[in-house]
């Protein structure tokens, strides 16, 4: 079977409409549970009386050298870092000194959280994966610590901090191959370079504007062809 050129930016054409259709998500075919994307999933709630006895314990010890107090929930507890005057950021634990942030920890938080299993761990990302990358219209935070909960959803903390980042359910992964992959053609992460970019997707997209101007030209000479053959018609009749 021949294959031209035409067959293949045709079928480009066809996928790239299909997919821009399906990112409008029709009849809900690839929308995510809003349960189980949410981040409180992860920093779970805590009272008031809670959240004022730190403030007050930070208000009391609170060092000159601090400019400003960043906290997390994680697992329905307060996790607090700080950044100080020098820029430099730290962790601090329940007596507010500095600590390491510890995937065990939060490993261990989460299981009693009820989210994770225990034979599950959190994985140290340095760089993207399959699902978390940045794009040219948002940009992610690395590193982080990512890991799944019991129904599949994927979720990623911010390793400095354990903040919450993103949640990625089953309907996200599945939307990610075949709606938004097809559609950005960003299978690969050497696909999301800049250079390739320009060099591939680039001309691939060329050709698909290629056939939609043919088509347009093709519809515009048969209306003319049309109009032609009408005016003839009436000619002959009158």
């Amino acid at each position: 079977m021949k294959i031209n050129s035409g067959t293949v930016f045709g079928i480009l054409a066809l996928v790239w409409i299909t997919t821009g259709l399906l990112t409008m998500n029709p009849v809900g075919a690839f929308q995510s549970e809003p349960k189980k994307i949410e981040p409180v999933r992860i920093t779970g709630t805590v009272l008031g009386q809670d959240i004022v006895s730190v403030l007050r314990q930070i208000i009391e010890t609170v060092p000159p050298d601090w400019r400003g107090v960043h906290s997390v929930f994680v697992g329905g507890k307060i996790f607090l870092s700080v950044m100080k005057t020098d820029g430099h950021g730290m962790r601090l634990d329940k007596a507010l000194q500095p600590t390491a942030l510890m995937p065990t920890n939060i490993e261990r938080d989460l299981q009693d959280f009820g989210l994770m299993s225990p034979p599950q761990k959190l994985t140290f990302l340095p760089e993207a994966d399959e699902y978390y990358f940045s794009k040219d219209t948002s940009t992610r935070h690395f590193p982080v610590l990512r890991g799944m909960a019991h129904d599949g959803t994927y979720f990623y903390l911010n390793a400095a901090t354990g903040q919450v980042e993103a949640l990625i359910d089953r309907s996200g992964q599945r939307s990610r191959w075949f709606v938004y992959g097809l559609h950005d053609m960003d299978f690969w992460v050497w696909l999301r370079h800049p250079l390739a970019r320009w060099s591939v997707v680039a001309p691939l997209l060329c050709g698909v504007l290629a056939i939609f101007l043919s088509a347009v030209m093709i519809s515009v000479h048969r209306l003319r062809r049309h109009r032609q053959s009408s005016a003839v018609r009436k000619v002959k009749q009158g």
